[in-house]
C-alpha cells in the first residue's frame, strides 16, 4: 500500500449546457473484485460505481448547474503482501484507472490529472490509494454573476420629487450597460412628512427609475422596484436621505 494522497485538476469550461453531464471513462487494475469509487458534486455525493473492467468503461452522471466542483475519490485501494525484496506479484494491486474525463462535449486525458502518488501509463492516470480527484468548474454563470454586481445611487432628488432629471438618468448608464443580469430598484425620501406619503414617494422613486431603464432598453433577468421608506440611514440632511439605490447582481 502506498501513502495516501490528493490529487486535482483545474479546468475552466466555457459553455456548459443546462443539464451538464460528467461521463467518466475509468477502468480497474483488479485484485479481488473491482475499484470502487464515489462522485461528489462540491463535496456532496452524486453517485457512485464500480470499475471492473481493465479496458475501461463509461459512467454517466448529471450534476447540478450550480456545482463548481467535482470530485472522483477512489474508496477500496487494496492490494497482496510483498516478498522479501519488496515486490508483490502480479495482479495483486487493486487500482483505480482514470482513462478520460467529459463535461458537455469537452474532453480530456486521464493524463491531464495532476497529483501525486499516481503513474501515467500512456494517456491514462492510475491512482495508487484511496484518493480523489477533483474537478474544479468555471461555469459561465459564476463569471457572469461576478460582471454583473453593481451598485448606483442616484441622489439629488427634491422634496415629494419623483421624476428623473437629466443629470440622474446619466448616473443610470452603468445599469444599462449591463445585460442578463438580476436588478433591484429601492427608492427611500426623507423623515419630513407622514410616514404612509413617504413610503409611497420612495416606491415611486424607484418604479420611476426603472420605468426609465426598461424604456432605454435595459435587458435583465428579473427586475423589481421597491420601498426602503422613510429613513435617515444616508445622513443627517434631510436631503441626503431621497435617493434611489440601483443594484444588479
Amino acid at each position: 500500500m502506498r501513502i495516501a494522497s490528493s490529487l486535482s485538476i483545474l479546468v475552466i469550461s466555457t459553455g456548459l449546457a443546462s443539464a451538464a453531464t460528467l461521463d467518466l471513462n475509468i477502468a480497474a487494475e483488479l485484485y479481488e473484485g473491482g475499484a470502487n469509487f464515489v462522485v461528489l458534486a462540491d463535496g456532496q455525493q452524486i453517485g457512485k460505481g464500480t470499475a471492473q473492467n481493465p479496458d475501461g468503461e463509461t459512467f454517466s452522471f448529471e450534476f447540478p448547474d450550480e456545482a463548481t466542483s467535482i470530485g472522483i475519490r477512489f474508496t477500496n485501494d487494496a492490494a497482496g503482501p510483498k516478498d522479501q525484496a519488496g515486490n508483490r506479484a502480479p495482479g495483486t494491486d487493486r487500482n483505480l484507472v482514470i482513462i478520460s474525463a467529459g463535461i458537455s462535449g469537452q474532453e480530456w486525458s486521464g493524463i491531464e490529472f495532476v497529483g501525486e502518488s499516481t503513474s501515467a501509463r500512456d494517456q491514462r492516470l492510475v491512482l495508487f490509494n484511496n484518493t480523489t480527484a477533483t474537478l474544479q468548474i468555471a461555469a459561465p454563470e459564476v463569471a457572469q454573476q461576478s460582471a454583473c454586481d453593481l451598485t448606483v445611487e442616484v441622489t439629488n432628488f427634491s422634496s415629494g420629487i419623483v421624476n428623473l432629471s437629466a443629470d440622474q438618468q446619466t448616473l443610470l448608464v452603468p445599469v444599462l450597460e449591463k445585460e442578463n443580469c438580476n436588478v433591484t430598484v429601492t427608492g427611500y425620501s426623507s423623515t419630513s412628512g407622514p410616514s404612509y406619503i413617504n413610503d409611497q414617494v420612495a416606491l415611486d422613486r424607484a418604479q420611476k427609475v426603472l420605468d426609465y431603464l426598461i424604456a432605454q432598453g435595459g435587458d435583465f433577468s428579473t427586475r423589481e422596484a421597491i420601498s426602503g421608506g422613510e429613513t435617515d440611514q444616508f445622513g443627517s440632511a434631510q436631503a441626503d436621505n431621497r435617493r434611489v439605490v440601483v443594484q444588479t447582481k
